[in-house]
């Protein structure tokens, strides 16, 4: 995957740049996402609606899509909360419009069903893949950020397109055996 692997080289540039050790903070490509919307479900019931929510977007977006897939581009690198996330951000694209449709759709679908995002109200969606985080360890030992020195030769990086065909709900607390998050429910979105 030429996502991954121009990641891995912008996550190792860094590092080799850098005089601390920042791979606590790299996310490896068995955690690569897209946050649409991040939501507290407490119980089973509400991750039941959560999921009825979902299928109900599928004809909505099989309709503004055509029933097929959406391809977005991933290209140029950027971070935000002062450094302390970085990413690789989307190219504008009509995969981009599908995406910030499909965003609006489980949103509104959420909403309507009883399930609040727990996103700050005035949070524009923004898409992106998140490819280091600082936290946890780093912060305790005085590491807030990384240092743009250490990325802007890579701020114009073309990664490569992604297709996207399905929406998950997944559960950030719980882990798959491959690290990526337990997805409680999926649903399709191509013929």
């Amino acid at each position: 995957m030429k996502i991954y692997a121009v990641a891995k080289k912008i996550q190792a540039g860094i590092q080799k740049a850098a005089v601390v050790d920042f791979h606590k903070a790299f996310v490896g490509e068995e955690k690569f996402h897209i946050t649409i919307i991040v939501m507290h479900l407490s119980n089973e019931e509400e991750v039941k609606k959560a999921a009825e929510s979902l299928e109900k977007c599928v004809p909505p977006i099989l309709e503004r899509t055509s029933g097929q897939c959406v391809v977005i581009d991933f290209e140029g690198l950027s971070s935000f909360d002062g450094g302390r996330v970085l990413f690789a951000s989307l190219k504008a694209t009509e995969g981009l419009d599908h995406l910030h449709y499909i965003a609006d759709e489980v949103t509104n679908q959420m909403r309507n069903n009883g399930i609040v995002s727990t996103d700050r109200p005035d949070k524009e969606f923004n898409p992106h893949l998140t490819l280091m985080k600082c936290e946890g360890e780093l912060f305790r030992k005085g590491i807030r950020k990384v240092e743009k020195r250490l990325y802007e030769h890579y701020v114009n990086e073309v990664f490569g397109a992604q297709t996207i065909n399905s929406i998950q709900l997944c559960n950030m607390d719980k882990k798959r055996a491959d690290g990526y998050y337990f997805v409680e429910h999926e649903v399709f979105f191509n013929k």
